[in-house]
């Protein structure tokens, strides 16, 4: 059930991996690298309050599970507790800190504090010669090689993170993909309006995430981060028959809210 867990959530069944990862639970509820597993999924699927309770319930049956403390530091970071995510890595020992997986989420931690030298040179030592792990450390270092001015090394980064990537581009799918999209235009129904709510929309590279910086330097406003949820709600919206869809846009403001973590009252999400 674990094995399954895990290989559903890498191919994006989340529904999937979430029932399989509930299973394992329910057969062995102390095992604490399985409840993370869960907690992983959970926060994949938007549901952070569950996700961190998960998290808690893993590190008190084992507090030194590499899993746990990695998860709860990802979990930290998409809620912009980037200071609370490194505290949770540094429970680590030191040779469990330097494995693929903490050094990653470490390296964006530090990126988002605004410290990319330091991200680099966690990512340098850290990478690995091959695995799964490889094309997430090239894509990372890219990004921080673009930040720091070396464009060319970021472009070699760049190159080999898309060498690694398994998938071929078919312009009749993307042309379907636009024309659901029209039509998902015209069945989605008027929104609510309200103020509490704000989207920052832009091309990559174009200064989004130096925006959100700094309007969430303003006590007034909460910082979510990059969310997965709103893309994989359009997407399960996309995937549906005609039929169904219009149901599934009925929802998706409603979702997409249930998925976000609670702002301090009179604070605006952003």
């Amino acid at each position: 059930l674990a094995l399954l867990g895990r290989l559903r959530k890498q191919q994006g069944r989340l529904p999937e991996a979430l029932a399989a990862w509930r299973g394992a639970v329910d057969v062995a509820p102390g095992h604490a690298d399985w409840r993370a597993g869960l907690a992983m999924t959970q926060q994949a699927m938007g549901d952070y309050q569950e996700a961190g309770a998960n998290y808690e319930r893993a590190l008190t049956l084992s507090p030194g599970s590499v899993d746990a403390l990695v998860g709860r530091a990802e979990w930290l970071e998409w809620q912009g507790r980037y200071q609370a995510g490194l505290e949770s890595l540094r429970a680590l020992d030191p040779e469990s800190r330097q494995q693929p997986g903490p050094a990653l989420v470490s390296a964006r931690l530090w990126r988002r504090l605004g410290d990319s030298p330091r991200a680099r040179q966690i990512l340098a030592d850290a990478i690995p010669l091959s695995g799964s792990y490889r094309r997430a450390f090239c894509f990372s270092l890219g990004d921080v090689c673009d930040e720091l001015g070396d464009y060319a090394q970021a472009w070699d980064w760049y190159q080999q993170g898309n060498q690694l990537t398994p998938a071929t581009f078919h312009p009749d799918a993307q042309i379907e993909a636009s024309r659901v999209i029209e039509r998902m235009a015209t069945q989605a129904p008027a929104g609510d309006g309200g103020t509490d709510l704000l989207f920052i929309v832009g091309m990559p590279r174009s200064g989004t995430s130096l925006l959100e910086q700094m309007l969430a330097a303003h006590p007034g406003v909460c910082a979510a981060g990059e969310l997965p949820a709103f893309g994989e709600l359009v997407h399960g919206a996309m995937s549906a028959s005609d039929a169904r869809r219009p149901a599934l846009l009925a929802r998706l403001a409603e979702d997409y809210r249930r998925s976000l973590p609670t702002p301090e009252t009179g604070t605006r999400l952003l």
